[in-house]
């Protein structure tokens, strides 16, 4: 070990490994098993043999009580109310998760739904010998067992309840199981391979879509983006810091996530008291910019730069690297303090220096030396031939007079001279909030050309201004940007939208996909109850 670092050796897992405790394994070994039992199936007629010697074996060891069964449903009238009571569970498990806004634990719990019917239909068995009419998995033990877990994955926080509730519907499966064998109401083979695929599916689904370590089951509110850092994570992070970046960390807390939701923005301080600023980016982050680039791909066209990261180490080693980058060049930023992998392709967390004393700039009166030197940093970016991307109030700090340029996850570089007239454009009406329009026009004459002015507000519309910066301009009883641009001389509209083959492929098969996944999914959930 040199200066406090660790390299983890081969073999060791990593500061959180994936979450494959619990029941997981025996899912997974499921899964194995029924596609084993399929392939083996559909390759050889031994397997419809054994699986029909074990129907066999299993009823003539069990008792007969079908007739009794019978006569008892005929006497008790509400057992027809069994299919309408799960139908109901559904919905009401439906209802549960759009009241809490649990879109992506819904989507998992519908495309379950949809899939285990898709599966039961098309999973052939062994069927009673001598028909040559192959059998289905038992549709009913699969849409029970699929209500079940997903329900308990949705609804009941991870813990001692969600265990003890999974192994209680586990053995509340297991019994009916053995009481519809009892009762024939299907053979062995047909009942417990309907439950394991009902079982199985939903659990698999939860954990590869919306894995508990990044979409918890909580009753309190808080963004989606923003992950719980307590717990095993806290452990991890502690670990990683001090084994890869070498640094002992003495506390983490929340810090400023109101205006973040591509990352879990964190202060962390470290052993010896100072403080840094963490970004903690993980799977689902990525995610959320892969689909929010492909929107703006469709809506607004090719914007040159709208390319997704491929992995969540990427965000991690790009940003750090812009972080160096406008260091180098002499544009005030936050100094970069590296990153650290917190689950391999995963979890990643960027650290940077915390600017002490500072805050933000619609915080501060709009003196003429933070005019002066917020346009020496749009300056500073075009010298380098760097874009932002992001100029908004919550990303410019300033301490003292000094004006610091933070969140480097949108900095393009070598970017297009459209790409730099918007940042000027941004910082300009920043400015402007705080202050008077003409001020900061002649202000910006100080470094920047009348023409220059001119072409950062043709080129501005409402989707190159971040969300933050435009409402905060719509709110303003003045037209800030229109004041702009007639103090700057003349200039015809930069157009945003650029019609490509590109943005026309990409519209035509998002809307295909969609029709066709609605399609497929209505059909399927039709017969599972969802719908008329």
């Amino acid at each position: 070990m040199i200066g406090g670092r660790r390299r983890r050796p081969v073999g060791e897992p990593p500061p959180l490994p994936r979450d494959l405790r619990g029941f997981t394994p025996v899912w997974f070994g499921l899964v194995v098993l029924l596609a084993i039992v399929y392939w083996w199936g559909r390759r050889s007629g031994a397997a419809g043999e054994l699986q029909r010697a074990v129907d066999d074996a299993v009823e003539r060891n069990l008792p007969d009580l079908s007739a009794s069964w019978q006569r008892w449903s005929r006497d008790v009238s509400f057992l027809g109310l069994g299919w309408w009571l799960l139908v109901a569970t559904r919905w009401a498990t439906v209802i549960a998760m759009i009241v809490w806004k649990r879109w992506r634990h819904l989507a998992v719990f519908a495309g379950s739904v949809a899939l285990v019917v898709a599966l039961v239909h098309w999973f052939p068995t062994a069927g009673e010998a001598g028909s040559g009419i192959p059998g289905h998995p038992s549709e009913v033990a699969a849409a029970l067992a699929v209500t079940l877990v997903g329900a308990i994955h949705g609804l009941v926080p991870a813990g001692r309840w969600r265990t003890v509730s999974l192994v209680a519907s586990t053995l509340g499966c297991a019994g009916i199981a053995f009481l519809w064998v009892l009762t024939r109401q299907g053979t062995t083979s047909e009942v417990v391979i309907g439950f394991a695929i009902g079982l199985a599916v939903p659990h698999l689904g939860f954990l590869v879509f919306a894995p508990e370590s990044v979409f918890p089951v909580t009753y309190r509110r808080g963004r989606t983006a923003h992950l719980d850092v307590t717990g095993r994570r806290r452990e991890a992070v502690e670990t990683a810091v001090r084994e890869q970046l070498g640094l002992d960390v003495g506390a983490i807390e929340p810090f400023g996530q109101a205006g973040s939701g591509g990352s879990t923005p964190l202060r962390v301080t470290l052993a010896d008291g100072r403080p840094l600023f963490a970004k903690l980016y993980a799977v689902n982050h990525l995610r959320a910019d892969r689909w929010y680039k492909l929107g703006r791909s469709v809506l607004y066209g090719r914007l040159e730069d709208e390319r997704s990261f491929n992995s969540v180490r990427r965000m991690a080693e790009y940003e750090d690297y812009a972080l160096r980058f406008l260091r180098d060049t002499g544009v005030p930023t936050a100094e970069p303090f590296g990153f650290a992998e917190i689950t391999p392709e995963r979890e990643y967390l960027l650290l940077t220096g915390f600017i002490d004393d500072a805050v933000e700039i619609s915080e501060v009166p709009i003196t003429d030396a933070v005019l002066a030197n917020a346009i020496d940093v749009v300056r500073s970016l075009w010298d380098a031939g760097v874009a932002h991307r992001d100029i908004k109030p919550s990303n410019i700090l300033v301490q003292g007079d000094r004006v610091y340029l933070i969140d480097a996850f949108f900095c393009q570089i070598r970017p297009s001279a459209w790409r730099q007239s918007v940042d000027l454009a941004n910082m300009l009406m920043t400015l402007a909030l705080g202050s008077d329009v003409e001020r900061v026009y002649r202000a910006a004459l100080r470094r920047f050309t009348p023409g220059d002015v001119a072409e950062a507000f043709a080129a501005t519309h409402g989707v190159t201004v971040p969300s933050q910066l435009r409402a905060m301009v719509m709110a303003d009883e003045r037209s800030i940007p229109k004041e702009f641009a007639s103090l700057a001389p003349p200039r015809a509209r930069i157009p945003v939208q650029r019609w490509t083959m590109r943005r026309l492929a990409l519209a035509s098969a998002l809307l295909t996909s969609v029709v066709v996944g609605l399609a497929a999914l209505l059909e399927n959930l039709q017969p599972a109850g969802f719908g008329p």
